[in-house]
C-alpha cells in the first residue's frame, strides 16, 4: 500500500530534544512521515533490543535519512560506535537520501581537534568521538553536511533541498519510464539505480560494486553474531558416532556447495555479465551475481552458526569447533572483497579517464575451506581411538 515518503531522524535524545521537536512538527507539516524514536509512532520489535529495533527501522522503514550532531557522542555499543553512527552506517549502505546538519559551535571546534587532540574540548563535546564521527562525514564519506543553531535554520535548509529531491525524483520517474526497467532491476536504489539508468563509462563495474556493497551491509547484521559468539536457539544434539558422521556428512556437502557456487558467481557469471570489451553489460545479470553472492556470505554465516549451535558428546567437541570454522575464509573474503571492489574500481575508473584508457581488471577468487589441517588431525584421533 502507497504511503508517505518516511524520514528517519537520528540523533541524540537529550540534548537535542527540543529540535526533535520541532523537526517532527515540520515534517508532518510538508505530509510526510517522521520516525522518531522517542514517540509512540515508532515501530517497536518486542523481541529486539533498542539498537536491533533503531537499525531495523532503518533498514525497513526509512526513505529519507536525517541526521543531527550535537555535541554528545551517545552510548557506544559493542561495535565501538554510537547508536546514531550504526543507524547512518545503514542508512548509507540501504543508499537513501542522507541530510547532515551539525552544531555551528561543534563544527568549528573540529579544526582546533585537528590541530591539538590532546586539547580540553568538554566544554564543547562530551566525548572526541564526535569530531572523529564530524571527520568521517566530511572528509571520508564526502557528505555535504550543513550547519545550524536552532532548529529553524534545518528546516529552512531542509525545506529547499526536498524541494531539489522531489525535482530529482520526478526526472528520475521519467527515465525509468523511458527505460522500460525489467522487474528484476525495480527494487534498485540510489546509485546502482542511477547507474542503470545513465550509463555512465564503466556503469557495469559500478553497479556491481555498489549492488555488492548494499547487499553485503543488510546481511553483516548476521556477522555479529558470529563475531561475538551468539547463539540463540537450540541446536542440534548428537547421539553418537552415526549421528555425528550424517552431520559431519551433511555439513560438508553443504560447505562445498557455498564455495563452489560463489567460486562460480565471481569467476565466470560475472565476467560473463561485464560483457567482452567494448560491449555493453547485461545489468539485470551483475545484479543477480551481486545478490547471489550477497546470499551466498549469508548462507555462510548460517552454516556457521548452526555449526556452533551443534553439542554432543566431550568426544566429539573438538571436531564440531573445528568444523564450524570451515567457512571463515570464504566470509572474510567475500568482506574483503566487498571493500576492495568499490574502492579499487573507482580508483581504476579515475585513473583510466586521467590517462585516456580503461584500468578496470575482473578481479578472480579462489575460495577453500578453512582449518583443513586441523580438521584431518582430529579425524585420525578419533580413528585412533576408535571412536569414528
Amino acid at each position: 500500500m502507497n504511503h508517505p515518503p518516511a524520514i528517519f531522524l537520528s540523533s541524540t535524545c537529550y540534548d537535542l530534544r527540543q529540535v526533535r521537536a520541532d523537526l517532527k512538527a515540520f515534517i508532518e507539516s510538508l505530509g510526510l512521515e517522521p520516525v522518531i524514536s522517542e514517540y509512540d509512532s515508532f515501530p517497536i520489535d518486542p523481541g529486539l533490543t533498542a539498537v536491533e529495533n533503531c537499525l531495523r527501522t532503518v533498514e525497513a522503514k526509512a526513505d529519507i535519512f536525517l541526521l543531527i550532531v550535537g555535541g554528545r557522542y551517545g552510548a557506544v555499543q559493542d561495535q565501538g560506535k554510537s547508536v546514531t553512527n550504526m543507524e547512518y552506517l545503514r542508512a548509507r549502505a540501504k543508499g537513501i537520501p542522507i541530510y547532515v546538519f551539525i552544531e555551528t559551535s561543534v563544527l568549528n571546534a573540529v579544526s582546533l581537534w585537528k590541530a591539538n587532540h590532546d586539547a580540553d574540548f568538554s566544554s564543547v563535546v562530551d566525548s572526541t568521538k564526535v569530531f572523529e564521527f564530524i571527520t568521517q562525514l566530511r572528509e571520508t564519506d564526502s557528505v555535504w553536511t550543513h550547519s545550524f543553531e536552532v532548529a529553524q535554520e534545518i528546516t529552512s535548509a531542509l525545506r529547499i533541498q526536498l524541494a531539489y529531491l522531489f525535482k530529482d525524483a520526478l526526472e528520475v520517474r521519467q527515465h525509468v519510464k523511458k527505460a522500460g526497467l525489467p522487474p528484476e532491476l525495480g527494487q534498485l536504489q540510489g546509485m546502482p539505480l542511477r547507474l542503470v539508468i545513465e550509463c555512465p563509462p564503466y556503469w557495469e563495474y559500478r553497479l556491481f560494486a555498489y549492488a555488492l556493497s548494499q547487499e553485503i551491509e543488510r546481511a553483516k547484521q548476521h556477522r555479529w553474531d558470529l563475531e561475538y559468539h551468539i547463539t540463540l536457539g537450540q541446536g542440534a544434539y548428537l547421539e553418537d558416532v552415526n549421528d555425528v558422521r550424517n552431520w559431519l556428512l551433511k555439513k560438508l556437502a553443504e560447505s562445498r556447495h557455498i564455495v563452489d557456487s560463489s567460486s562460480h558467481l565471481v569467476n565466470q557469471v560475472l565476467p560473463e555479465a561485464f560483457g567482452a570489451p567494448g560491449v555493453s553489460g547485461d545489468a539485470p545479470k551483475i545484479v543477480y551475481v551481486a545478490r547471489r553472492l550477497a546470499g551466498a556470505y549469508e548462507k555462510a554465516i548460517e552454516w556457521a552458526r548452526d555449526a556452533r549451535q551443534t553439542t554432543a558428546p566431550d568426544e566429539y567437541k573438538p571436531l564440531i569447533k573445528i568444523v564450524a570454522t570451515f567457512l571463515n575464509d570464504i566470509i572474510r573474503q567475500i568482506e574483503v572483497f566487498t571493500e576492495e571492489v568499490l574502492t579499487k574500481t573507482e580508483s581504476a575508473i579515475e585513473k583510466g579517464t586521467a590517462e585516456g584508457g580503461s584500468h578496470v581488471v575482473v578481479a578472480t577468487l579462489t575460495f577453500a575451506l578453512s582449518g583443513q589441517d586441523e580438521f584431518h588431525e582430529e579425524m585420525d584421533r578419533l580413528r585412533r581411538e576408535g571412536l569414528y
